[in-house]
């Protein structure tokens, strides 16, 4: 069936979020003033040396307040990759096959959207200009929006500025990642397969901020703190060595408390496992279930820590179907990571040693635990030998 789309007004401002590998998101508010029009070929210089340019476009509105389906809502707008999916397609793949797979409440809400036309192309020129000031991050430059796809998301504004109750919140997102192993790592992996790629990633300089393993995620509760440790740390701009400090802690544990209930977390990793048994050898890296794993290996949770005693907010997003063009890449990337024994070798950077893999850490805890035994006397023997004396005695 296909999805319904409902039409984004004229008018509203629409203004550059935040942007990642395959989507942009703005942030939508009534508009006041400048109407907007098709872009030119040429562009004015209207931004300061001083302040980054806002991608924002003013359409016609005297109202001040957002129509209903928009209020507390972000605008996401697909890039032009061969790797993306129509929003189209993409939207239809998220309601038939991974919408029924969590509560309603579990989901941030992402709902269809038809762009008014020479939205697309508008946005791309605020963007160039954003590249000629130097303010778009340097891995993001070159690549804009597809200017020939009709639709966005309207998805939910998971932001503190989204928070609907009184006072401030806290928000925090990360991905969960491989939350099971890969069915493609040998029998005797000593890392999880995101802790692998970290290592491989971080030999070759690419140092990782904030790194966690995703096994502490669906872990016991002291696994989930030592997970939660780290990504708050990284959000707070905090060294691995720097200890957490009153409200931090306090929102540390609530984190915690939500992530251990385990009513999230652990249904992500069982659906991991159930739609991909065989792994990226397996010759089903283009089929339907293959292609659903990839994506609850790639979505993103997003946790709202209200003020007081109010309940947290924790959604799944980023929930796009994964594109089968990508099923070349993900199979050269697990077969370096099996054939440069990344999943089985201890080799570790500076950089990594902070962060150790649930599996290395238990196995070391097991060695550990194992000598000390091993250093212990052996009671038995100490009772049987008074036993031998006395029989030679006799």
């Amino acid at each position: 069936m296909t999805p319904t789309a409902i039409l984004l007004p004229p008018d509203i401002t629409i203004t550059f979020f935040a942007e990642g590998a395959a989507n942009i998101v703005y942030r939508l508010s009534p508009a006041t003033s400048t109407p907007f029009t098709p872009p030119i070929d040429s562009e004015t210089d209207i931004y300061s040396n001083s302040t980054p340019p806002p991608s924002e476009i003013e359409l016609p509105l005297q109202a001040t307040t957002l129509p209903p389906p928009f209020k507390h809502k972000l605008l996401r707008l697909r890039k032009k990759q061969s790797t993306t999916t129509p929003l189209l397609e993409a939207q239809t793949a998220f309601e038939e096959v991974i919408k029924p797979l969590f509560k309603p409440e579990q989901l941030v809400e992402q709902v269809l959207v038809t762009l008014p036309e020479g939205l697309s192309r508008k946005l791309n020129a605020e963007l160039r200009a954003m590249e000629e000031k130097g303010t778009r991050k340097e891995e993001r430059r070159g690549v804009f929006l597809d200017e020939e796809e009709g639709y966005g998301l309207l998805v939910s504004d998971m932001s503190p500025q989204g928070y609907e109750g009184e006072g401030e919140c806290v928000c925090v997102e990360f991905k969960p990642k491989w939350l099971a192993m890969s069915p493609s790592a040998p029998e005797e992996a000593k890392r999880c397969r995101t802790c692998a790629l970290r290592a491989m990633r971080e030999a070759n300089g690419k140092i990782t901020k904030g790194g966690f393993c995703p096994y502490d995620l669906v872990g016991s509760r002291a696994d989930v703190s030592i997970a939660t440790d780290s990504i708050l740390k990284a959000k707070w701009g905090k060294k691995p060595g720097e200890s957490l400090r009153g409200g931090e802690c306090w929102i540390h544990d609530r984190i915690v408390d939500v992530i251990s209930g385990g009513n999230l977390l652990g249904p992500l990793r069982n659906l991991q496992i159930d739609f991909d048994r065989e792994g990226m050898f397996g010759g089903k890296v283009e089929e339907r279930d293959f292609l659903t794993a990839m994506t609850l290996r790639d979505c993103t949770l997003y946790i709202r820590v209200p003020p007081g005693d109010e309940p947290l907010e924790a959604r799944l997003g980023d929930l796009d179907l994964k594109s089968p063009a990508k099923a070349s890449s993900w199979i050269a990337q697990e077969r370096q990571l099996v054939d440069e024994c990344w999943y089985t070798g201890d080799k570790m950077s500076d950089a990594q040693k902070g962060v150790l893999c649930a599996l290395q850490r238990d196995a070391r805890e097991q060695s550990r635990r194992s000598e000390l035994q091993k250093k212990k006397p052996n009671p038995r023997k100490r009772r049987a030998s008074p036993s031998i004396g006395n029989t030679s005695a006799r």
